[in-house]
């Protein structure tokens, strides 16, 4: 129970946030638990900016020559190393590739370039837009379900320089960097290709492990606040909410997408799955219903809370969970994740107030119902 009959749960955190010792003391958590997580955001942030994460491991394996198909070599023009794209056709890829070995050292790749657009429309498909990406394919000739998607880009852009590190897969054996206009149209210019292998600095492993463990301990002390007394399921709810959210942000996009074949999701070669007919993906669906869900747990089952602590922790949990991901493999931080979690919170939290005050005029309505008998009649009942 989180109120007494008839009461909503706003009126009741009004009851509860009244007390000046209680405010006195959410307050002072809230201003260590912010500064906390003040702290930990700057240093991961400076992490990234100073550290160097990858030193390269061996000389440029892009040596094979660009492969301009048959049916493209009108719509591909090469001046001086700049490759120019063009299609006016939303039914047609155009584009190069370049196969390349496996390199001896290193297990990881970084591919690079520099690209510019101009009104690249896109097609029907989420990606069916410029795009510059890296297949790793096994020793049969079958291309693995690995990360690929080095940049999408629409509409028109300058120069601007790209790049993303790749683990190899233990099964790759070639590569092939994929520079393509995908069933779109407008036009596309890319130099400077690069691909070479890399291996993580000596000193980058240590930080990133310090700052992830600092992160884990964080996550921990926020979940140890939530005081929930005298119900066990409640307490459950939330533990796997607040789990959920954090195992389903952090874990490396190939074992995701494993995850999401095995229970009949097909996972597509850019970190697609979609619901087509509503342009959305199911990740980013995931994402506010998740969060919405953590939202009303913390309304239905923490009454400690105020509502303004709880809007600070979905704030906090949602930037955490989105700056962690800037230190794990294959993931990456997202500005859009950040504000579908916290608007998904508080769309959790507006759900349980809106439903609780509804069900709460039912329940007045039929307690003045039942006494309005003895009313007219000259008898109250109690």
């Amino acid at each position: 129970m989180i109120a007494s009959a008839g009461a909503t749960p706003w009126r009741y955190y009004e009851n509860t946030f009244a007390s000046s010792g209680t405010h006195a003391r959410q307050i002072g958590n809230m201003r260590v638990t912010v500064l906390l997580f003040a702290l930990l955001a700057t240093v991961t942030l400076l992490s990234v900016r100073y550290v160097v994460r990858y030193e390269e491991a061996g000389p440029e394996i892009l040596r094979n020559g660009w492969v301009i198909p048959k049916q493209d070599k009108a719509l591909v023009k090469n001046e001086g190393g700049i490759f120019s794209l063009s299609s006016q056709d939303r039914q047609k890829k155009v584009g190069i590739y370049q196969k390349a070995e496996r390199p001896g050292s290193g297990d990881f790749v970084r591919l690079e370039a520099d690209m510019m657009s101009r009104e690249i429309i896109p097609g029907e498909k989420s990606w069916n837009q410029g795009l510059f990406f890296l297949v790793q394919y096994d020793a049969s000739g079958k291309g693995l379900k690995t990360d690929r998607m080095v940049t999408m880009i629409k509409g028109t852009r300058e120069w601007v320089g790209y790049q993303k590190v790749f683990q190899i897969s233990p099964e790759t054996a070639t590569f092939r960097v994929y520079a393509q206009l995908s069933r779109c149209t407008g036009s596309m210019q890319i130099k400077n290709i690069r691909l070479y292998p890399v291996t993580e600095s000596s000193v980058y492993p240590w930080i990133k492990n310090m700052i992830l463990g600092t992160w884990a301990l964080f996550f921990l002390s926020m979940l140890r606040s939530y005081r929930i007394e005298g119900n066990f399921w409640g307490q459950i709810f939330l533990i796997l909410c607040y789990g959920g959210i954090l195992f389903a942000t952090t874990i490396p996009d190939e074992l995701r997408d494993r995850l999401m074949e095995s229970i009949g999701l097909k996972g597509n070669m850019m970190d697609m799955i979609f619901l087509e007919a509503m342009g959305l993906k199911i990740d980013k669906i995931g994402h506010f219903l998740v969060f919405a869900l953590f939202g009303a747990s913390l309304v239905l089952f923490v009454p400690g809370m105020s509502f303004f602590a709880i809007g600070v922790h979905i704030c906090m949990l949602a930037g955490g969970t989105e700056l962690v991901q800037i230190l794990i493999d294959s993931r990456s931080a997202n500005v859009f994740d950040f504000y579908l979690d916290f608007f998904g919170g508080l769309a959790g939290i507006l759900f349980v107030g809106i439903f609780s005050g509804a069900r709460n005029r039912i329940v007045q309505k039929r307690e003045l119902r039942d006494i309005s008998p003895g009313i007219n009649g000259g008898k109250l009942r109690l």
